[in-house]
């Protein structure tokens, strides 16, 4: 049930993801329209194919993707649409919905290194599974924060925010992730074992 659940969040957020692309594609006042259409068309397909996609392929969309931001090819649309007024408008009209797959993805999703390598690893040192497991499925975001790889938490409001620095959020996130990293390997240490 929760890999159904989880399945059909990642769709929504690749159809979110394409219709922003087209969106994108047919605004006629966009100066990267093509780059910024492409990008977010290739996000979602990404995310709606998921396991069904070759990994060497998903590598080499997401390396393309990766430059077209890196050669400012991706872009946040018109200066109609990417006005102060026009976001105040827009986030008024959306709310907070707009934040509900990447919310539930971690509500209902284990984060997969931690499922695949650090709870197998912690088990077998010993660790009392309920302890060990809730602490590694919060600390599992701790790295995620500091990295391009948490896409929905960094990247993408980087992009919709059309932020100077687009490594901004990562940045403005480092003490808490350093902070919360800490506090786990603490708990983990007293608790777990």
């Amino acid at each position: 049930m929760k890999s159904m659940i989880l399945e059909i969040m990642y769709i929504l957020t690749g159809l979110v993801a394409i219709g922003t692309g087209i969106y994108a594609l047919t605004d006629r006042e966009h100066k990267t329209k093509f780059g910024t259409g492409i990008f977010w068309i290739l996000f979602g397909l990404i995310f709606i194919g998921g396991k069904k996609i070759p990994p060497h392929i998903v590598g080499g969309l997401l390396v393309f993707m990766g430059i077209l931001t890196a050669l400012n090819r991706v872009g946040a649309g018109s200066q109609k649409n990417s006005s102060e007024e026009y976001r105040i408008e827009k986030s008024e009209t959306i709310g907070n919905i707009i934040f509900f797959p990447a919310l539930a993805i971690g509500i209902v999703a284990f984060a997969v290194i931690t499922a695949g390598i650090g709870i197998p690893f912690v088990f077998s040192q010993g660790a009392d599974p309920a302890i060990a497991g809730i602490l590694g499925l919060t600390a599992g975001y701790c790295g995620t924060l500091l990295t391009p790889m948490a896409a929905n938490f960094n990247v993408v409001p980087a992009a919709i925010m059309d932020m100077k620095n687009k490594n901004g959020v990562i940045l403005a996130q480092v003490p808490v992730a350093i902070a919360m990293l800490v506090i786990h390997i603490v708990l983990m240490y007293f608790w777990a074992f």
